[in-house]
């Protein structure tokens, strides 16, 4: 036997004990389909941890996986069949949310013996940096206002700006969730648990309220779509010089508080974030007047 024939041979024994392995393997594991696997998992593991905003956001990840990923046994899934699904997908926040729920799902199929190793640990991560908003100045604020041409809306956006409060935060609230005795208002958070919370019901807050008419206690305070505000939106876009975005009165907001000197914990109670580095990095931005109020401290302690 030549040295290629005793190699040729051993590569053999070893091909046949590693197919041994791998039918082993196969026989411990818990064999299910993927989609079903996918779906007790959101339904399950998911869906009681999380609120409202965010299971809709996974929901959209569930529904993406099964777009691009076919419905097959869950350990015959392989890292490539996750990487092609990313690369399909054109927006990088999207693939940064499928990227993470990917590596948690594999990581519960893992531990729960449906696939004999952690390929999560295989993922390349997808990398996005997340879009800062911008604080608007007063004169910039007056000139929105005074473009709104409906008196919902232009309830609507006052409330943004005087609260900070959510998009979607803001839509659902209803007139039984602002206690006028307590003067509190109750925001049902839908992104995360802390953002369900208690926010003062100030003096500017309670002026806007009482100029609007309250049909029935269970209703909503504001009259108004997601597509009204969209239309309202795209229409100052036109007519104004710089960029409006909803998500901007949180951030001018934060800013403002800021400035008049309120505690950044009680910013980031008052916004509903888990964590105040997201208050500090994304909301609070620094302002002239920000800046002056601190040379002051500077220059009186210092």
């Amino acid at each position: 036997m030549t040295k290629i024939d005793k190699i040729e041979f051993e590569l053999l024994n070893l091909h046949k004990k590693m197919d041994a392995m791998l039918n082993l393997s196969s026989k411990k594991i818990i064999k299910q389909n993927f989609y079903n696997c996918l779906d007790n998992w959101f339904t399950k593991i998911k869906v009681p941890n999380l609120c409202a905003g965010s299971i809709r956001s996974l929901r959209n990840v569930v529904r993406l996986l099964k777009a691009n990923i076919p419905d097959k046994e869950v350990y015959k899934l392989l890292p490539i069949d996750f990487e092609l699904c990313f690369a399909r997908l054109p927006a990088n926040k999207t693939r940064k949310d499928l990227f993470i729920y990917s590596r948690e799902f594999l990581k519960f199929a893992y531990f729960n013996k449906f696939i004999a190793e952690d390929i999560s640990i295989y993922l390349k991560a997808v990398k996005y940096k997340a879009k800062e908003g911008t604080a608007y100045s007063q004169e910039q604020i007056l000139m929105i206002l005074n473009n709104v041409n409906n008196s919902n809306v232009l309830a609507l956006f006052r409330f943004y700006y005087l609260t900070g409060v959510r998009r979607s935060e803001a839509l659902n609230l209803c007139w039984q969730d602002i206690d006028f005795k307590n003067n509190l208002i109750h925001i049902k958070g839908t992104k995360t648990f802390s953002s369900d919370r208690l926010i003062p019901l100030t003096k500017q807050l309670s002026e806007l309220f009482n100029n609007m008419n309250m049909n029935d206690i269970n209703s909503r305070v504001f009259r108004v779509s997601e597509s009204g505000i969209r239309w309202q939106i795209e229409r100052l876009k036109k007519i104004l010089p710089f960029n409006v975005n909803i998500k901007n009165f949180r951030t001018t907001f934060a800013t403002r508080c800021a400035d008049i000197g309120i505690s950044p914990k009680i910013v980031q109670s008052w916004l509903g974030h888990t964590d105040i580095r997201t208050t500090n990095k994304y909301y609070i931005k620094s302002t002239p007047c920000l800046n002056s109020q601190e040379v002051a401290l500077f220059n009186e302690r210092y």
